[in-house]
């Protein structure tokens, strides 16, 4: 038996099958087989290590059990047949929420530290001073490069993204609503947080982007109560 997690859309459904998955009810959720030929991504029963969370954030996170043929690729496991355990109840909007606005203060402190870097001491002062997210997006708007390439400008943006708006909105007055689902804005910042670290880095892009993802992996084991592995 292989202990993994798996997410799922609401209802315990399948994102991309539609396959609605048997809940535990006193115990564990009834076996699903795949069958015994497995493919990623095709045919089998997949889930995820709790070091690949981040690949398949959605709405309910299970922990499941996975048995028969397992074989394991980049970011998944895939199984002859599975079963779930018990709902990761702490996994709910509101940590999907707290999450991303974790990973909108995490782009903050690295613009911080890039202005500094670039000589510009009195904006990194004033948005390090910033104590909420409306006051962190003014300031960092007001240390933006006009052409938007730059941490400051990104962290301006990832607060509109935060509160379900266009990236841009904080430069007009005018906004329009994106109506994306708590997971989807925890996923959509998670990633495009540690892609913009990453991107203005001075050292490798993939070194970073690999510690921002590990900083975020820690932040939901932590939260949630989950061992990493």
């Amino acid at each position: 038996m292989t202990r993994a997690y798996k997410f799922l859309a609401h209802g315990a459904r399948g994102r991309f099958s539609e396959f609605e998955w048997p809940r535990p009810a006193g115990g564990p959720g009834e076996w699903v087989d795949a069958g015994p030929v497995l493919a990623d991504c095709a045919q089998g029963v997949h889930a995820c290590r709790v070091q690949n969370l981040l690949d398949w954030i959605d709405d309910e996170l299970w922990v499941a059990e996975l048995d028969g043929e397992v074989f394991e690729r980049e970011s998944m496991l895939v199984a002859q047949r599975g079963r779930l355990l018990e709902r990761v109840e702490a996994w709910g909007a509101e940590t999907q929420h707290a999450f991303a606005e974790a990973c909108v203060w995490r782009a903050r402190d690295a613009a911080v530290a890039r202005l500094r870097g670039s000589g510009q001491s009195n904006e990194a002062d004033a948005l390090a001073a910033a104590g909420d997210l409306a006051a962190m997006q003014a300031r960092a708007g007001e240390a933006a490069d006009p052409t938007g390439d730059d941490l400051a400008g990104f962290t301006a943006d990832s607060v509109s993204l935060l509160h379900g708006e266009r990236p841009d909105g904080w430069r007009s007055e005018e906004s329009q609503g994106l109506a994306l689902a708590p997971s989807a804005t925890a996923a959509n910042l998670g990633f495009v947080v540690a892609h913009a670290i990453a991107q203005t880095a001075d050292d490798s892009y993939e070194t970073v982007f690999a510690a921002e993802r590990d900083w975020q992996v820690q932040w939901l084991c932590a939260r949630l109560g989950l061992a990493e592995e």
